[in-house]
């Protein structure tokens, strides 16, 4: 039977104490941002100085491949703006930070930081944009607070530092588990240590805070994995995971890439932990419950930030919210050879070498070995199936190939987004990768402590 203690039988006081904690985190977000605006500007500025004089910032918004300054520097010139303008702190400003632009296509952007605040040009010859207060931009309290002590070289360093680390520490983590949870943890961390781009995103404010975040969430669900926790303590874990990486969220696939994680590491946490007896019934429960309560999470967190915006800065922010997300959602631009649909994918295809090191042959060993492990899993999987006639293994591969095709569904809702973004957004393909190694192991690896009678009679349950 279910353990006593994972019977939802109070399933809304434990969805009320979700929503209630990420209501409480937004608050915090709310305070965190009015804060960052009293923060003094000149600390930053000099910073900013210091950064190009020492080549740590340059003109160029994209240095792809550059494992010093990060690809993305287009939004680290971003941030640094929002930290450097000069402007009477105000609620506005918190929830609607604002931008000096050239035109209207945004370009440019490094270049402009450095006319304002190295060569201090007048503001009044730029445009006056507020580009992203769809967003929560909760990299700008990291980024303020790490500027305010060290200097942009260590602030990078220390952040690549931790992204590495956090690898690590689920590594070792997932070591000292059993089961599903180990085979899933090691993965993660050994595909992310190897192919996640750290070189060229773990520096980088935007997206290492909440590369780091996913990890250590991971970290979590392995680490409680025979101490499973009930719902009451799960479901708002979960709420908090999504609110958390909304907040550091500028749609670089971290999203996609953090419910994938969950749900996989959730049921894996369930298969390994003795107070179930591993039914996959409880497993598959679990997991459905916490990509649930995650996506709750994301999805209040976002709406609370728009309501912010309509409060405080005006005009027609929610206008902004929906012109943006129906342009994200359209059909990826037609190609005279593939489908429509398979657009995004085949741009994704074209970016693996991000995750490569530059190496094409090695991007297309990466898809290859990685659809192979996926086809020898199955089979695998198939033929144990029909050896022990337990659904214990299909079950489990379900669930792998479920969280993996999170990636999938993200490119099929946002095409154009995915498209057009694909040099970054196929950071999310470490889904597939590593679970399908995942399942590739567990298929071979697995079997010695899944196949007991005991067990089977579980899953078939």
């Amino acid at each position: 039977m279910t353990p006593q203690n994972h019977v939802p039988t109070r399933l809304p006081l434990a969805w009320l104490a979700a929503v209630g904690v990420v209501l409480l985190l937004n608050a915090g977000f709310f305070a965190l941002s009015i804060l960052t605006t009293h923060l003094p500007r000149e600390r930053f500025r000099d910073r900013v100085r210091e950064a190009f004089a020492a080549g740590e910032l340059v003109e160029r918004d994209y240095l792809p491949f550059d494992a010093r300054r990060g690809h993305h520097q287009y939004v680290e010139c971003r941030i640094l703006q929002m930290l450097t303008n000069e402007r009477a702190p105000s609620v506005g400003e918190a929830v609607g930070p604002w931008l000096h632009v050239r035109d209207s296509t945004h370009t440019g952007r490094c270049r402009t930081l450095r006319e304002l605040v190295v060569e201090n040009s007048d503001p009044a010859v730029f445009r006056a944009s507020f580009p992203h207060t769809r967003y929560w931009n909760g990299y700008l309290p990291v980024a303020a607070l790490a500027l305010s002590a060290v200097d942009l070289r260590t602030a990078r360093l220390t952040l690549q530092m931790l992204a590495y680390g956090s690898l690590l520490l689920l590594l070792g983590v997932s070591l000292r588990s059993r089961g599903l949870s180990r085979v899933v943890g090691v993965c993660i961390a050994a595909t992310g240590l190897a192919f996640w781009a750290l070189p060229y995103f773990g520096q980088a404010f935007a997206h290492a805070t909440g590369d780091i975040l996913i990890v250590l969430a991971i970290v979590t669900l392995i680490f409680t994995g025979d101490r499973l926790r009930p719902y009451r303590v799960f479901l708002p874990f979960c709420g908090a995971f999504g609110a958390l990486v909304v907040y550091f969220e500028c749609l670089s696939g971290q999203l996609p890439t953090a419910a994938g994680f969950l749900f996989a590491t959730s049921y894996a946490s369930v298969t390994s932990a003795t107070e179930t007896g591993g039914s996959r019934t409880v497993a598959w429960r679990f997991a459905f419950a916490g990509i649930t309560a995650f996506a709750l999470g994301a999805a209040i967190t976002v709406i609370v930030k728009q309501l912010l915006v309509m409060a405080f800065v005006g005009g027609d922010a929610l206008g902004d919210f929906a012109g943006h997300l129906q342009f994200y959602m359209r059909p990826a631009i037609p190609d005279d050879v593939l489908p429509t649909v398979l657009r995004p994918f085949f741009r994704l295809m074209r970016s693996v070498n991000t995750l490569t090191y530059d190496s094409r042959p090695t991007s297309w060993a990466l898809m290859g070995s990685s659809a192979l492990a996926w086809g020898v899993g199955l089979l695998l999987t198939a033929r144990r199936r029909r050896a022990t006639k337990s659904t214990t293994f299909l079950s489990d591969y379900l669930a792998l190939a479920g969280a993996a095709a999170v990636m999938v569904v993200w490119v099929l809702l946002l095409p154009t987004h995915t498209s057009i973004h694909a040099g970054f957004m196929v950071r999310m393909a470490i889904l597939p990768i590593a679970l399908g190694w995942a399942a590739l192991a567990w298929s071979v690896l697995g079997g010695q402590e899944t196949a007991s009678p005991a067990m089977s009679r579980g899953a078939a349950r």
